[in-house]
């Protein structure tokens, strides 16, 4: 059954559904919560059918995307086994399977993120696929605000990889067309509230959670709060707060910052947790402890080996253009985390990195396994 984040997403798209305006249960209008997931629940509520079961039965599409996409992605930098050994990686992995059940924004998004890192890479040699770039990077700042430093990160990677004229051309155009796609809801929110608000309010309640005096690291929503004004206002005066709290104390951030990645790492099955803690029938407990215990097991053995597979294979990462994009974007994300709050589906959509490199461990352990730079698999 939905539960927490889920329940607020179907809620929030019901009303958007009914009145045609993005509101509280209370009446009043809103942009808390990210409109992008909610606004595409919204869009399946036909009459007759199963909202429910069309999310779910679309996240399964979703995941078929995003392996299609990864294999365009990281078809040059794997042989044919390895390729096949990556996919079985991605789609098996517990977290996958059970992910049309979650009814959150990691499947669509990172389906989203990885189409952008394809299109990126291909426009360094047609400048028409740079607006593409900038329309799926928009769309993914609709389901996490964050993603809004994906287009100026990709405009950089387009400047220092192409001819200089023409990079400067796709950059214009990617940068251009991903804050069209976010300007009218931005435009919408400071009519509301009379403040500029790019895409939701929440940057402020999450960059306080995680820079105050009772600060876990990950998730903890015991701080204090309770600012007056309307949301925008809130927002704000929170993430003016959470500076405060880190010009004042420098060194409890910085102590705060491996606390922060722990919880990036620590657990490897959220959607295995999603799917199961609550259910219409009571789930089998022994299905719930292997499910558990094999997701997070196979998580950190996957993880930790990827870590050596890097290693190994750090010359040919930084050489390898598709490589660098994808460990930029990995890192910004990381850097994200750090300085607003750690949480383990925050780097949810950049696992099929980690699986990269653990094929390429693998591969390493036998020298028939090595893959020759720049082969491309078999269809």
């Amino acid at each position: 059954l939905p539960i927490a984040d889920s329940k607020f997403y179907l809620a929030h798209a019901e009303r958007l559904y009914a009145t045609g305006s993005y509101i509280t249960a209370d009446g009043l209008k809103t942009c808390f919560w990210p409109i992008g997931y909610p606004a595409f629940l919204a869009l399946l509520h036909f009459p007759g059918t199963n909202p429910v079961l069309l999310a779910r039965l679309s996240n399964i599409l979703f995941g078929a995307a995003s392996l299609l996409v990864l294999f365009q992605v990281f078809k040059r930098e794997l042989t044919g086994k390895e390729m096949a050994a990556f996919l079985v990686v991605v789609a098996f992995f517990p977290n996958q399977l059970f992910a049309s059940n979650a009814l959150l924004t990691e499947p669509l998004f990172t389906t989203l993120l990885w189409l952008g890192i394809l299109l990126a890479l291909r426009s360094r040699e047609r400048v028409v696929l740079a607006p593409l770039v900038g329309l799926v990077l928009g769309m993914c700042a609709y389901l996490r605000p964050a993603a809004l430093i994906l287009p100026f990160l990709f405009a950089g990677f387009l400047l220092k990889t192409g001819a200089f004229s023409g990079a400067i051309r796709r950059a214009l155009f990617l940068v251009a067309v991903a804050l069209l796609v976010v300007l009218p809801w931005t435009y919408r929110n400071y009519v509301t509230f009379g403040e500029v608000v790019p895409v939701s309010s929440n940057g402020g309640f999450m960059f306080l959670m995680g820079n105050n005096p009772r600060a876990t690291g990950g998730t903890n929503f015991q701080f204090p709060n309770d600012f007056p004004g309307n949301e925008a206002e809130r927002d704000r005066k929170a993430f003016r707060r959470g500076l405060h709290f880190i010009v004042e104390n420098p060194a409890a951030f910085l102590l705060n910052v491996p606390r922060k990645m722990f919880f990036d790492y620590y657990r490897g099955d959220p959607y295995v947790t999603w799917s199961l803690k609550s259910t219409g029938k009571p789930a089998p407990p022994l299905l719930s402890a292997f499910a558990f215990f094999y997701a997070n097991i196979l998580f950190y053995f996957i993880v930790l080996f990827s870590l050596v597979g890097f290693a190994r294979h750090r010359r040919r990462s930084f050489q390898s253009t598709t490589l660098s994009l994808a460990l930029v974007t990995y890192l910004a994300f990381l850097l994200v985390t750090i300085f607003f709050v750690g949480s383990e589906r925050y780097l949810l959509p950049l696992f099929p990195l980690h699986a990269f490199f653990f094929v390429k461990f693998l591969a390493r352990l036998r020298p028939s396994g090595v893959s020759a730079p720049g082969e491309i698999p078999a269809p």
